[in-house]
């Protein structure tokens, strides 16, 4: 018989890989419309792969909050927005060796992403995210794709009259997708859940760790595969775009169905690196550039938050 420890580990590590191949599907038809409508290679993933690149970590936090864990709602998008930036842009970085990050529409829209990225952190302070919270963060996730949307088509991008064939192929392989990752999901989060009780480690940790750094494996692999087909400002479009839907759009969804209760204090760490994290890359994408060393320090940077992670919830 296997023992229970091993078991869940077989759980946990099945349902990553069920969610990786799943999300290579889902982005696939996404990116290639997107072309199709003559979008640029930044937005298409700002805009277009980023929302289907988020969806393992959404219907993760789902999950987490349809079983009562506040702790694994918050904790999986909020990681995921923390291993995006430390993590997956760190190994790009390095890929990359040295990647051009200039983009006018984002070098005019630095301001108003941070203020919004705060949002879910100043309504929480309170300890809870209501349902009222979460339709605010919705309604700021519009606006964040308006102004986005209205400005790609200010520089005369978007083609007009396009002809999207064989539309139902993808919208079916999107439905087979999609039922696969909502089932790798589940397994996920049902052995994070037994796994925390078996080790006595927070849920919080294990959301904002395990099953973080499982969720942005989607993002990872279009990163790498940006780089190799010589289009890295994809990846770097998706890692911005998803850590802005997970802060927005994941845990305004969430919260409206499932309203969250947790400790301000306890989210310290996350908040000081996710927020902290989301400026570091907007400050790369304001100097145009940046090398493998940065890339080193990033990964870096990303074993420290686990450390602090750590130390800070066994307090």
């Amino acid at each position: 018989m296997i023992p229970p420890l091993v078991f869940y580990l077989l759980v946990i590590v099945l349902s990553l890989i069920i969610l990786v191949k799943s999300s290579d599907y889902l982005l696939q038809g996404a990116s290639r419309y997107a072309r199709e409508l003559g979008l640029s290679t930044y937005i298409i993933g700002i805009l277009i792969v980023s929302l289907a690149a988020s969806v393992p970590e959404t219907i993760s936090s789902l999950i987490g909050g349809s079983i009562g864990s506040s702790e694994i709602a918050f904790g999986t998008l909020v990681g995921t927005n923390v291993a995006h930036i430390f993590f997956v842009f760190g190994v790009l970085a390095i890929f990359g060796k040295k990647l051009n990050l200039k983009c006018e529409i984002l070098h005019k829209s630095k301001l108003m992403i941070m203020l919004l990225a705060m949002a879910p952190f100043v309504l929480i302070f309170d300890g809870k995210l209501s349902r009222l919270d979460g339709l605010l963060l919705l309604g700021l996730f519009g606006l964040y794709l308006f102004v986005l949307w209205s400005k790609e088509g200010s520089l005369g991008h978007l083609k007009k009259n396009v002809q999207l064939k064989n539309i139902w192929k993808d919208g079916l392989l999107f439905l087979m997708a999609f039922a696969a990752l909502t089932l790798g999901a589940r397994w996920l989060v049902t052995g994070v859940e037994e796994l925390s009780g078996l080790v006595a480690l927070s849920p919080l940790f294990l959301a904002a760790v395990v099953l973080a750094w499982g969720d942005s494996l989607s993002d990872l692999s279009v990163s790498i595969k940006s780089v190799q087909r010589k289009e890295a400002k994809i990846g770097v479009g998706d890692i911005l775009g998803s850590t802005m839907a997970n802060f927005l759009f994941g845990l305004g969804l969430v919260s409206v169905i499932y309203p969250l209760k947790i400790s301000f204090i306890s989210l310290l760490p996350l908040a000081v690196f996710s927020l902290g994290g989301l400026g570091i890359f907007l400050l790369f994408i304001r100097k145009g550039s940046i090398n493998w060393k940065y890339g080193v320090a990033l990964l870096s940077g990303y074993l420290i938050f686990v450390i602090w992670q750590a130390k800070w919830l066994m307090k």
